[in-house]
């Protein structure tokens, strides 16, 4: 019986991060995490690729919009095909749309029109070159290999849902309005990482882009209300913790630094764990980045944050729970955006655009009031960052 009990308490532990509690050792000195990078620094791309030797899925992720971010992607593809990883799976385009992708990536010329035509079918408000040049380095890539040579692949693992459904501000907040946005998408993140897993399941190494929230693999999200307290752990699984229920540590978490939310909505945005991660790479200066480095089993995995959403709910959080490895490339006031694609948007798909876009604030716009207002959110986004 007392097994029994034992086995039971670590199940419930294990499904309850709010239950493990005091159990890191102290909180590693700046002289300690200065002295890991100096020892293990390796560039981003370096990091990456080692991480194959002993994972099949490694997932990137980003916060989104991030120039330097999509640009680290566009050249992982072609240092990924030399090493034998020959698939990028994209949260940024719809499975529906693979055959288009595939036909792309073996035209004997580009077609950037093909490229908008996925992307905007993704999300019809994904109007950024970075993200687009992404199928063109692909394409590059093939272009250039033997005729017998195997392809490099960007496969497409999201569903676009219906967001004509939502016509105002209060059908944002009918949870039965948002459910019937995603009935076309059945299954949810679990379809996400079913086609990842496939790839995995041939033998494929995969490298997964997406947003953090869909990337984490043994952290779960904590519920906070507008007051910034914990009210539940978040019931729904995201695509890549569907991979490691699976593949288990195959699977890996890599966190491209950014911004965190912070507990209280009113306060924005905040710097990772505390801005040690910041300090001690302003300590290291500009030769040593930008850098990939492990945050499990090292003293930065121990590095612990108190004020952000991700730790709410959590009795002990520090960075390992939140990923597993890091790619810092630079401080956060030389950060920019993302460029606009200035005609994604026009008279022949600005019906579509008004009727699908996320924000309904959207439905009864001109084509420049939607065009400025993507933007700005680009211009905010990058003033989040300066301020930092």
């Amino acid at each position: 019986m007392r097994w029994l009990c034992t086995l039971v308490g670590l199940f419930l532990a294990m499904g309850n991060p709010s239950l493990t509690r005091g159990q890191y050792p102290p909180v590693p000195t700046s002289e300690e995490l200065v002295k890991y990078i100096l020892k293990y620094q390796q560039t981003p791309e370096d990091y990456i690729i080692s991480k194959f030797t002993d994972h099949d899925v490694v997932f990137l992720g980003e916060f989104h919009r991030i120039r330097h971010d999509v640009e680290l992607v566009q050249g992982l593809i072609p240092v990924c095909y030399k090493n034998g990883i020959r698939v990028l799976a994209l949260e940024f385009a719809n499975r529906k749309d693979q055959p288009l992708i595939d036909s792309l990536l073996s035209l004997p010329s580009y077609d950037e029109s093909i490229a908008r035509l996925v992307a905007s079918r993704s999300a019809v408000e994904w109007a950024y070159q970075e993200y687009l040049d992404i199928y063109k380095a692909a394409w590059a890539l093939n272009s250039q290999l033997p005729r017998d040579a195997p392809r490099f692949r960007i496969v497409a693992v999201n569903c676009a849902g219906d967001w004509s459904i939502i016509r105002t501000r209060q059908d944002q907040e009918n949870d039965s309005l948002r459910r019937l946005v995603w009935e076309r998408c059945p299954g949810g993140e679990k379809e996400m990482a079913y086609v990842i897993l496939k790839q995995a399941w041939k033998g494929e190494k995969v490298l997964v882009y997406s947003g953090i929230h869909h990337a984490f693999t043994r952290y779960i999200q904590p519920i906070v209300n507008q007051e910034g307290n914990f009210t539940d752990f978040n019931p729904d699984e995201r695509m890549a913790r569907y991979v490691y229920l699976r593949l288990g540590p195959r699977a890996f978490t890599v966190f491209l630094h950014s911004a965190w939310y912070a507990a209280r909505w009113e306060r924005g945005f905040l710097k990772p764990v505390n801005g040690v991660i910041d300090s001690v790479m302003a300590t290291l200066g500009d030769k040593f980045t930008p850098v990939g480095f492990d945050v499990k089993e090292s003293p930065f995995g121990l590095l612990p944050d108190s004020a952000s959403l991700y730790q709410a709910g959590y009795a002990d959080f520090r960075l390992q729970d939140f990923c597993d490895g890091y790619i810092y490339q630079r401080p956060f006031k030389q950060y920019e955006v993302v460029r606009f694609v200035e005609d994604f948007i026009n008279p022949s798909n600005i019906s579509e655009f008004r009727e699908q876009a996320g924000d309904p604030w959207f439905r009864d716009k001109t084509l420049e009031e939607c065009k400025s207002s993507l933007k700005r959110q680009l211009e905010r986004e990058l003033q989040i960052y300066k301020g930092l």
